[in-house]
């Protein structure tokens, strides 16, 4: 039994990026400084993305979905079906203004919000009703009659 030996091997040198030429620049600092920072909870508030929580449950004769959309109008929220997925789309909005003897504070802060739930094959697009009480979107959407599948002998002439 013969081993074959490779004889040019190169050696793989590591170096330490601590002596990189480009952190004498403090560019690989900055780059750690930026990943490894905590915001404080202030500025991360307005950076998170508002996306509904969504309950979904099926009966015999329709599907349900439900939407908390807590402080968001009701103009504000666009519902649409398109190619057998429901797509739900809207924008939420506060205002705060507090006015004191020594202070005088105004606080904004808006978001929009999209979701796409894919529908069962069965679930009409003709026979959809929505509601929206109390910040909770409910749509009700119908599914298609069962028709029964004819069947039929072909003939190959």
């Amino acid at each position: 039994m013969t081993f074959l030996r490779r004889h040019n091997v190169v050696p793989v040198r590591r170096t330490n990026l601590n002596n990189h030429p480009l952190r004498s620049q403090d560019l690989w600092g900055a780059f750690d400084d930026f990943f490894n920072m905590s915001w404080p909870e202030e500025q991360t508030k307005n950076l998170e993305t508002f996306s509904p929580a969504l309950n979904v449950k099926e009966t015999e004769s329709a599907y349900f979905v439900e939407a908390e959309l807590p402080g968001v109008d009701r103009e504000a929220i666009d519902v649409t079906i398109k190619e057998n997925t429901l797509f739900l789309k809207g924008e939420k909005r506060t205002f705060h203004e507090e006015d004191k003897n020594d202070y005088h504070h105004i606080e904004r802060t808006f978001g929009s919000f999209h979701r796409a739930i894919p529908l069962a094959k069965d679930a009409d697009s003709e026979k959809v009703k929505a509601d929206f009480k109390n910040g909770l979107l409910t749509i009700e959407i119908g599914k298609k009659d069962k028709t029964v599948e004819s069947h039929r002998k072909i003939n190959i002439g």
